[in-house]
């Protein structure tokens, strides 16, 4: 790592010597990483360097407490509207960093990338890809700074916060879409479609040796032949070019974290394989996507510079078999999307793969005790013959439907479909078909509350019956390019799907068996020939609501009920530029209504405290142009004012 980390700090050297702009953590010898004001003060500086025409920053979205999410693009002709690059034959890469504030390697990275680029390097890489960089995802978490924050990692002295301001983990939020950071994202994905995707963190954990740890997808629907590529080609490629610069990296995972959690199990095991996580996510889009994991235990320094050269070496990798994953990825959209194609099918029941066997580099880790940074010795050792668990696979799949048919057809469900750039229609008129409809012999939900939900797990059991469809329905095909999205997300047999989430909870219920001639027991059905109906695509209204279960249920009858509307009285403009997927606003008004008081943001979360009392709960009740940003606003607002308990009340739309 010596040798490495003296060839990445005398590049840098070169640069500032030059006069180059310099990071936060350039400036304070690695003791502070940067705030989002001095991101932003850094790329603004890029702006005189030599080659800045290269790179075009631009906000596709905001968060919660409206912070701007800006995304940097690096091309040799940045100014062409996304739409424009997608249609472009050059390969497109997008690289995500902080989705936990606390984690800040990815960040600091990506400036010194910005930096490179700007004074003239990486044109090779230039030359072939076009590459979407976000600096900082969780722009509110980044700015919580705060020295209680990953206190066992090895600096800098302090960090942002590892969730968002609605207080959920935006790296479980990519199948819910509740956050206005992922909906952002997921706007990059319609728009941008990169054919690598990248999601850089840092982890701790085991007292491993390497510096740097990495995953590609590990979802058990992900396209066969990428699979395949991204694990025993493409991935061994990188780690094989790191290991030439000197760094140590190997697949993500942790001594002793088997299915049971056996800590004196030897073995070397992987995280989840759950699309809720953003790297499983992001390869179900028929692309690759690779999760990076700096050590935390390794100095701060040491972190960034693994993290930039495993970026730098995984775009390299994408040029080098450019070729030959164009034709995996047309193979795997044709695989889905062709009226012919062979029957593809939606695995579930998954467990860890048989694992391989490897020498597995070990280190000692000093543990100074309870809030102090742990470090990682430079003695780094073999565990021999560990097995090695980085694959999942199932033990049961099914057949894909010709399509799936969603009835009644919840505005929340299909605007989230939408989010996810898959096609949706509605049904016409009514129709009548043969459906295989799933019938819950088991609902199990959760007593604790996870990232807002009560989750909910179904066993159950398919059977074929003769139903009518009333006009309205939502039809989803099976035959389009995200399929694999699709088929997570609502397919009765996904392991981790919207119904997981309770989006469908209001329509499902336990049954013994199947009820033939019976109401249905949940709202999706699978349809495996399709009718002569007529269907009626729908489009995005990227300002619609989110699941209302993130927030509690029904509010007791016998509490007193304090009301807060959210009224807006001039919905605005929305600012030129595609990338702004979450709706940045111009000329927006809107005020809150307790009662008869009227009061703006500031006011909220007084006026709301003047009404404390043990008994009472709120309320939040938007008006219908009221969006997501402003909803979360109320519920902050309540919750800074002392209220536990938060409700909101869902009007359903004309």
């Amino acid at each position: 790592m010596k040798t490495a980390l003296a060839a990445a700090l005398c590049a840098t050297s070169a640069l500032l010597a030059q006069g180059a702009p310099r990071t936060t953590p350039e400036q304070t010898s690695h003791a502070r990483t940067s705030t989002n004001a001095e991101v932003a003060t850094f790329l603004e500086t890029l702006t005189e360097l030599p080659h800045a025409d290269r790179l075009d920053r631009r906000e596709f979205g905001r968060t919660v407490r409206n912070r701007p999410l800006e995304c940097v693009l690096a091309s040799l002709d940045p100014k062409r509207d996304p739409a424009e690059l997608r249609r472009s034959p050059r390969m497109r890469a997008l690289i995500l960093a902080n989705i936990h504030g606390g984690e800040v390697e990815g960040k600091e990275s990506v400036q010194m990338l910005l930096r490179e680029i700007a004074q003239g390097e990486h044109a090779d890489i230039l030359a072939k890809l076009d590459i979407l960089f976000v600096p900082v995802f969780n722009a509110d978490g980044n700015d919580a700074i705060d020295a209680k924050h990953r206190t066992s990692q090895n600096g800098p002295d302090a960090v942002g916060r590892r969730h968002n301001e609605q207080d959920l983990d935006l790296n479980r939020d990519y199948l819910k879409a509740e956050t206005p950071e992922v909906r952002a994202q997921l706007g990059l994905f319609r728009e941008f479609d990169p054919h690598l995707y990248m999601d850089l963190h840092t982890t701790n954990g085991s007292d491993h040796g390497y510096q740097l740890t990495y995953a590609p997808s590990l979802s058990v629907n992900l396209d066969p032949e990428i699979d395949a590529f991204t694990h025993d080609e493409l991935m061994p490629h990188v780690r094989a070019a790191m290991t030439k610069r000197g760094f140590r990296t190997f697949d993500y995972g942790n001594f002793g974290g088997g299915p049971r959690g056996r800590r004196g199990d030897p073995g070397w095991y992987t995280y989840q394989h759950f699309p809720r996580l953003g790297w499983n996510y992001g390869g179900l889009r028929n692309r690759i996507s690779v999760l990076s994991e700096a050590y935390s235990y390794i100095p701060f320094a040491d972190r960034i510079a693994v993290t930039r050269a495993f970026v730098l070496e995984n775009l390299r990798a994408m040029i080098a078999f450019e070729s030959r994953a164009r034709g995996i990825f047309e193979r795997a959209d044709r695989r889905v999307s062709r009226s012919g194609a062979p029957r593809v099918r939606i695995h579930h029941d998954s467990t860890f793969a048989e694992p391989s066997f490897h020498d597995v580099l070990v280190t000692d880790v000093s543990r100074p005790g309870r809030g102090k940074s742990r470090v990682a010795s430079s003695d780094v050792r073999k565990r021999e013959n560990t097995p090695v668990y980085v694959r999942f696979e199932a033990r049961k799949s099914d057949v894909y439907p010709r399509a799936w048919a969603i009835t009644p057809a919840s505005d929340v469900v299909r605007q989230t479909l939408l989010l996810h750039g898959l096609e949706v229609a509605t049904l016409d008129e009514p129709a009548t078909v043969d459906a295989e409809c799933f019938w819950p012999t088991s609902l199990s939900k959760m007593r604790m509350v996870y990232q807002g939900h009560r989750m909910v797990q179904m066993r159950g059991e398919l059977a074929t019956s003769r139903r009518e469809l009333p006009a309205g329905t939502l039809i989803i095909p099976a035959r389009q390019r995200l399929a694999r999205i699709a088929a997570v997300l609502i397919d009765p047999l996904s392991e981790d799907s919207l119904a997981t989430w309770n989006f469908f909870e209001p329509w499902t219920r336990k049954v013994e068996g199947p009820e033939t001639d019976g109401d249905l027991a949940f709202p999706v059905l699978r349809i495996h020939e399709l009718p002569s109906w007529k269907t009626t695509p729908c489009g995005l209204d990227e300002d619609s609501a989110v699941n209302p279960h993130v927030f509690a249920d029904t509010p007791d009858p016998e509490r007193e009920q304090i009301v807060v509307r959210v009224v807006c009285t001039k919905p605005g403009t929305r600012a030129p530029g595609s990338f702004a997927a979450a709706g940045a606003w111009r000329d927006r008004v809107t005020h809150f209504e307790i009662g008869s008081t009227r009061c703006d943001a500031r006011e909220l979360t007084q006026s709301l405290g003047s009404r404390k009392s043990e008994n009472a709960v709120i309320v939040i009740r938007p008006s219908p142009l009221a969006n997501d940003a402003e909803i979360f606003e109320a519920g902050e607002a309540a919750r800074g004012a002392g209220f536990t308990d938060i409700y909101l009340e869902v009007q359903k739309r004309e």
